[in-house]
């Protein structure tokens, strides 16, 4: 896991249950979280400010200051293994999915859970804010993606063709909040306009071991990864927003 502060400072977490702050341009850590007893998996730095909130095997939720190194709360909730977070650009709430086949909306200021998500019949695997922060996008290893409605909590699948053999692994949502890119370990990657509710084609797709999709912050690239150390880059071009594939 890994997030980036800022250009200079990138924080990564690790099997050994710690969690190191990167000086980029020293090229070493200068810092490392312990507190969490097992795998970190997930990393979110909140939006100008120096908190950092990790995710792990352990089931908890820590939030640290990443500049002192202090351990600021352990957020309880999660019956299982914390695989994935995301905080809104306003900085006030968290999603967080897991083991437990939850997704658990937080109070950042109380840090305290005031949303549990139900639907998902497996672990959620990832999960992101939309950019309006009112709806949230899920993907399980139940095949399925969801996007969720907060008030009231609703969720609507998303009907993917062709339908998904394997686990949904990573999704992305584009800086416009029209688009969602999402990845499945079967290879596929698939977008998908919102406000049509179609599915959109991604051309010459093909990479082997697809683990991660993730749009660039002005949204003009999607990058996806895979298992063998390939980085795949596609264009976003303006046809993608349009009402059918």
């Amino acid at each position: 896991a890994f997030d980036w502060r800022n250009s200079r400072r990138l924080a990564s977490g690790s099997a050994d249950a710690t969690i190191k702050l990167w000086d980029i341009d020293a090229g070493h850590s200068v810092t490392t979280l312990v507190g969490h007893t097992g795998q970190v998996f997930a990393l979110g730095y909140v939006p100008n400010n120096p908190i950092l909130a990790s995710g792990a095997a352990d089931s908890t939720i820590k939030l640290w200051h990443a500049d002192s190194g202090q351990q600021l709360a352990n957020m309880e909730g999660h019956s299982g293994q914390v695989f994935s977070l995301a905080i809104d650009a306003s900085a006030s709430r968290m999603i967080s999915g897991g083991a437990d086949n939850q997704i658990i909306v937080w109070d950042l200021a109380t840090q305290r859970s005031v949303v549990n998500l139900a639907g998902h019949n497996d672990w959620v695997s990832d999960l992101t804010f939309l950019p309006t922060g009112e709806q949230l996008a899920s993907v399980s290893y139940d095949k399925t993606a969801r996007i969720w409605t907060l008030t009231p909590p609703q969720a609507v699948q998303l009907s993917l063709k062709p339908a998904p053999t394997s686990a949904l692994v990573s999704i992305s949502a584009h800086p416009s909040g029209n688009l969602l890119a999402l990845a499945a370990s079967d290879n596929n990657i698939y977008l998908w306009n919102i406000g049509a509710a179609v599915e959109m084609v991604l051309p010459d797709q093909t990479l082997t071991g697809v683990t991660a999709v993730k749009f660039s912050p002005p949204g003009h690239f999607l990058a996806a990864s895979s298992q063998t150390g390939a980085i795949r880059l596609w264009q976003v071009h303006a046809e993608l927003f349009n009402s059918a594939p």
